[in-house]
């Protein structure tokens, strides 16, 4: 199941039709004073069609654009075997409160395009905070021997996976097998 826009927005909604080109140079001002070398955003699709995530990848890649410094964009993704190992642990867990997914029903990307992946695994309890702080759009669940599952609000499973993935869309190439987001940059 995938988010779509509604047909009507709220005039403030990130989304809102008319707003793209202030939050363009709204980011723009933003990144010409901070400058990073590296910028991490949705994928296009925004992962699973959330309008905001959209709205979020479209703004960063058009102000990215504007901002020679930035030597690198990437969007967080996760690759199709990484996913695949995720589900295939949590699929036969006693308790688990969510249904599995249906195949392909979970936003993925090939394995070859995926360009860094990074081991999470340290900051494990944070990112659960995070989930947990979330609760109005996400439930978690820790089942058996630290095993962690989330859902969304349409209660699909979807593992907590230990590592994180991103693809490039813009700038310098990286090494095959890269974790680190900024190899080779000066």
């Amino acid at each position: 199941m995938r988010a779509a826009t509604p047909d009507r927005l709220h005039p403030r909604a990130l989304a809102a039709h008319d707003a793209l080109a202030d939050q363009v140079d709204a980011l723009t001002a933003l990144l010409e004073q901070v400058t990073p070398q590296v910028v991490v955003t949705y994928a296009a699709d925004g992962g699973y069609g959330h309008p905001d995530h959209v709205r979020a990848h479209d703004v960063t890649a058009a102000a990215v654009r504007r901002v020679p410094e930035v030597a690198r964009m990437f969007a967080a993704v996760q690759g199709r075997a990484t996913l695949d190992a995720g589900l295939d642990g949590i699929r036969d867990v006693a308790g688990l409160p969510f249904r599995m997914p249906a195949p392909d029903e979970l936003p993925s990307v090939p394995d070859a395009d995926v360009a860094v992946a990074l081991d999470v695994s340290a900051q494990r309890d944070a990112r659960l905070a995070a989930l947990a702080a979330h609760a109005t759009q996400v439930a978690l669940w820790e089942g058996p021997g630290g095993i962690t599952a989330y859902a969304m609000s349409n209660g699909v499973a979807q593992p907590l996976l230990d590592v994180e993935q991103f693809v490039l869309l813009a700038g310098e190439p990286v090494a095959p097998g890269t974790d680190d987001l900024f190899a080779g940059v000066a």
